[in-house]
């Protein structure tokens, strides 16, 4: 492909690149600067603006109340994905619990603590299929050729905000996990203009459109295009191994002490385990509901508390930075390594290897706490140890106490849940020998049953004192005549020896 190629000029696009600019700059109120208004118009306007200074201050409208109606419309909107089908069951807002003919959101059934007798306000989930920000959410990957006129691989995660605004980082080398990945991004804002986006804050205008993003310079010459990723957990899916513990696979929710489940098989945040574990691997995944307009920790908020003390946060982080209160963080602890994030309404995983603290007979801690976790299949804290609870969590103790799916009033979705108690495997190639031991001493430990061998030197060594071998099990016992037989048989015969009779003569004598 030559280099005319990714330069040639686009004169639409220098037009749309200005637009799109403008657009970025003036923001929601460039529409309203291109057009003149007119003398009955801005009378009104006075005249509304005098009404609504002179309002008493308990009637006039708050800053909050779109977030109010959104939460009132919440119940009759959906969070379907218009990607794979399993996908869109599990954002269904009307699937999670059963909505009246009115629209109104009753109390869920359930034994859930966290639920009150009336039903409680759910957060505003946006409607994919209505939303015009939505199909520009994603990640983005290509070429980009730079003025010594060599490639480098570039990418960009895109997410929205409320009211056409959108955020990104633009990386080097690849997506987060990628192997060229290279960990400092590069903020970019940008607004909606119609059926495209512009992103400016970098040394390129970038386009985004549904399936690709076309990169511009300085100069309004392309000089690169990313196409639309879609990535998947390696782990997605994963079975689980023939020690492990099924705690959910869609309908029963045996092992738990309070759970609920939506009408499409998916468990609740909220839930609360029965069995108490010390070290365990869990493997667990999850749907962050669709939520742009939510910002911080209100955006699809939820954590797997390990023993109701140490939080590995579940959050929207996808397009961010890594925070320590962001998804994969060790939650006000310690921030992922990685951000592996994932766009919401995407199945992901997590899959965490947890060590418990170890403690004296008098109450005091010998042994911190130590954990891995592998956020959608890679490695985001390695072996890292913890001091403390984290967070909120209860206070370290040498009783442990039941993994908790926490409930933040955002309606996240697990599924394929299963945990291996490490402490209750059977030990594996115990005991263990020492490298130095000679080879009858191998045998000999091989053989259960064996007297032990006289104590000595400790080399294995057999001695004129160690029993002879046993016969081996199921031979004929030996029978003494036979060998008694055999014994002659081998034996030269020897001549027999007779004692001379005395004469008689000499006997009278």
């Amino acid at each position: 492909m030559s280099t005319a190629l990714h330069r040639r000029p686009l004169g639409s696009l220098q037009t749309r690149l200005l637009v799109a600019i403008a657009c970025t700059l003036a923001g929601p109120g460039l529409a309203a600067a291109q057009s003149t208004p007119s003398p009955e118009s801005t009378k009104k306007a006075e005249a509304a603006k005098h009404s609504s200074a002179t309002t008493p201050a308990s009637s006039a409208p708050t800053a909050t109340k779109p977030a109010a109606k959104a939460a009132d419309d919440a119940p009759q909107r959906s969070t379907k994905t218009p990607t794979p089908a399993s996908d869109a069951k599990a954002g269904s807002t009307k699937d999670k619990i059963k909505v009246s003919d009115k629209g109104k959101q009753p109390a869920a059934s359930g034994k859930s603590e966290s639920t009150s007798a009336t039903a409680r306000p759910q957060p505003p989930t946006a409607d994919p299929a209505k939303d015009p920000e939505y199909p520009f959410m994603g990640e983005f990957v290509g070429p980009v050729i730079s003025g010594s006129s060599v490639y480098q691989r570039l990418a960009v995660q895109v997410r929205p905000l409320a009211e056409g605004g959108f955020e990104a980082l633009q990386y080097q080398g690849g997506l987060p996990g990628e192997p060229l990945h290279r960990p400092t991004p590069l903020k970019l804002v940008g607004k909606r203009w119609e059926k495209f986006l512009v992103l400016s804050g970098g040394p390129f205008a970038i386009f985004v459109e549904p399936q690709q993003c076309l990169v511009l310079d300085q100069q309004g010459q392309r000089v690169g295009r990313l196409e639309r990723v879609h990535r998947q957990s390696p782990t997605l899916g994963a079975r689980p191994p023939k020690d492990a513990l099924i705690l959910f696979q869609g309908k029963d929710t045996n092992q738990f002490t309070v759970a609920q489940v939506t009408q499409d098989g998916l468990l609740m945040e909220g839930a609360e385990l029965k069995a108490l574990f010390n070290d365990f691997n869990l493997h667990a995944e999850f749907q962050l509901p669709y939520m742009p307009a939510a910002r911080d920790q209100g955006r699809s908020n939820s954590g797997l508390y390990l023993q109701s003390r140490y939080e590995v946060q579940v959050l929207d982080s996808f397009g961010e930075e890594p925070v320590f209160n962001g998804c994969g963080a060790l939650y006000k602890t310690r921030k992922p390594d990685l951000n592996m994030c994932l766009p919401p309404l995407v199945w992901q995983t997590y899959d965490i290897a947890f060590t418990s603290p170890r403690w004296l007979a008098d109450g005091s801690k010998w042994k911190n706490a130590r954990i891995t976790v592998w956020l959608n299949g890679v490695k985001v804290h390695d072996n890292v140890e913890l001091a403390d609870k984290t967070g909120a969590g209860k206070d370290e103790d040498p009783v442990p106490l039941p993994i908790k799916l926490q409930d933040h009033r955002n309606p996240v979705r697990f599924r394929n849940i299963w945990i291996v108690d490490r402490g209750a495997l059977a030990p594996v190639d115990f005991p263990v020998l020492a490298k130095n031991l000679s080879q009858d001493y191998q045998s000999q430990v091989a053989r259960p049953g064996q007297p032990d061998l006289p104590t000595g030197s400790g080399t294995g060594s057999k001695t004129a004192e160690e029993p002879a071998t046993k016969p081996a099990t199921g031979a004929r016992p030996a029978n003494p005549r036979r060998q008694a037989a055999e014994g002659e048989k081998a034996s030269p015969r020897k001549p027999r020896q007779t004692t001379p009779t005395a004469k008689p003569a000499e006997a009278k004598k």
